[in-house]
């Protein structure tokens, strides 16, 4: 089994965090949660609606707090709610008491049923021509219509105690397409100041909230989060985790290398056999021979004897002419023993190399 290197837990750490995100990003709401939101720049969003208020100097707030935070809270309020996609939800009954007591909740993007109207309808009204996009309409009859048309109403309100909660069939009334409309934002604008209190628009519901909201509800550090996340959560990403690490403990990135074929040398492929064979038929003095012929003809050429190999008498009277040892090179050349040992092998090898040393 391979090792597990530093390299590998590189690796896997990488892979790990980028799985994680990639779940993260696709399982967290996607884009369209800006829909709606006065954060939002898209046409979609609300931005420009936003802006249009701040400078007419309405008093508009951005909310970032859970409705629960609000409902304790003294005074009254106006809540603005524009839901991203279209809503037939049933209002819990702690809204319910909170627009009981005089508080007021508008609503864009309820569902209602789908009309024989056209899809796109220019409505007339005192503040401006508002665009509509949508074919559902209200048709009950119990409601004060605020905006409508012959096939039923686009906003409507309906009294709740001492407030009132008000809806529209479109969650795009006050949206950024219709900056070309005013009709639409000044119509939005005198709903939502109809009932001279404080104006909130409700982003907690698209996601955003305050820094005091996030560490009540998360946790200001990491070590507080998993304190307070499901066990079996925690559980299901470990062995997630852990996974991934197995995955690149055992697999490398990129193309499988190719392991080459070791080139063969015949040559010393052949030698290796060759010795092989003499050292298991013991013909040590077969091999002395033919290093003695090499030492000898390397020692002609260092003195400049030639390279044909002489007569070992003719050998040795150029060397005792020249002073070098003969009698010591005499016992190397002249080999008597016919087998050696490894041991006596070796230091006859030895020698050989103390006599080219002196030479």
């Amino acid at each position: 089994m391979r090792k597990f290197n530093r390299r590998n837990l590189s690796i896997g750490s990488v892979i790990a965090v980028a799985i994680m995100l990639l779940i993260t990003i696709m399982g967290a709401p996607g884009s369209g949660v800006d829909r709606g939101s006065t954060y939002g720049r898209s046409p979609g969003g609300y931005g420009a609606w936003y802006s249009y208020m701040l400078k007419r100097s309405t008093p508009v707030e951005r909310w970032r707090k859970s409705f629960s935070t609000l409902a304790k809270q003294e005074g009254l309020t106006t809540l603005v709610r524009v839901y991203p996609e279209l809503t037939g939800e049933t209002i819990d009954t702690e809204v319910m008491q909170w627009v009981e007591r005089g508080n007021n909740l508008v609503i864009l993007g309820v569902r209602e049923p789908v009309s024989a109207a056209e899809f796109t309808s220019i409505i007339p009204h005192e503040t401006g021509a508002i665009k509509i996009d949508t074919t559902r309409r209200q048709t009950s009859s119990t409601v004060t219509t605020l905006l409508e048309d012959k096939y039923g109403a686009i906003v409507w309100r309906t009294p709740v105690g001492e407030g009132s909660i008000v809806r529209a069939v479109t969650p795009y009334l006050g949206a950024n397409a219709y900056q070309d409309s005013p009709g639409n934002y000044e119509f939005l604008t005198m709903v939502v100041r109809k009932f001279n209190q404080p104006i909130l628009i409700d982003e907690y519901l698209h996601g955003y909230k305050d820094k005091e909201t996030v560490t009540k509800e998360v946790g200001d550090n990491i070590w507080t989060y998993l304190v307070r996340t499901p066990w079996l959560i925690f559980f299901v990403q470990s062995v997630f985790v852990l996974a991934i690490f197995i995955f690149a403990h055992n697999h490398r990135l990129g193309k499988p290398a190719i392991l080459k074929s070791p080139e063969t040398n015949n040559s010393e492929a052949y030698i290796i056999a060759l010795s092989q064979v003499l050292h298991k038929a013991q013909q040590s003095q077969f091999v002395m021979g033919k290093i003695n012929q090499s030492e000898q003809l390397a020692l002609q050429k260092k003195l400049n004897l030639g390279e044909t190999l002489l007569p070992i008498s003719e050998l040795l009277e150029a060397l005792l002419a020249e002073g070098k040892f003969v009698s010591e090179l005499e016992s190397l050349l002249k080999i008597q023993t016919p087998h050696l040992d490894d041991r006596a092998l070796s230091g006859w090898l030895e020698k050989w190399r103390q006599m080219k040393l002196k030479l």
